[in-house]
């Protein structure tokens, strides 16, 4: 279940997208309008608005914007990691040394 997110400033708002590190950004976009109404000011130290990180809107706005980046960098890696294993699986190299382990745990020799 996604959290209630502000997405809006006093003269615009964002639809959700329904991807957390995305509206993580727009939410911080919509409390730095909320914080300052020009953005002259959003590097000036504002109240904390949600969860956003750092002490200006600037800052919350980057911030959200690294957080989006790592999730997507780790998913990457995730999924190169799954490609691999499904490629393996495909070619019979993950079964062989699964079989092999097994062997090995039973303690039987290699044929």
């Amino acid at each position: 279940m996604m959290s209630e997110r502000r997405m809006d400033a006093y003269y615009y708002e964002f639809e959700p997208t329904k991807n957390v590190a995305i509206d993580k950004i727009l939410g911080a976009v919509g409390c730095a309008g909320r914080a300052y109404h020009h953005t002259q000011n959003w590097c000036d130290i504002a109240n904390q608005y949600d969860d956003h990180t750092g002490v200006t809107p600037i800052e919350w706005i980057q911030n959200a914007a690294f957080e989006a980046a790592n999730e997507i960098e780790r998913l990457c890696a995730r999924e190169a990691r799954l490609r691999e294993a499904l490629e393996k699986i495909a070619s019979g190299e993950l079964f062989q040394h699964a079989h092999d382990y097994a062997r090995t745990a039973l303690g039987e020799e290699k044929k």
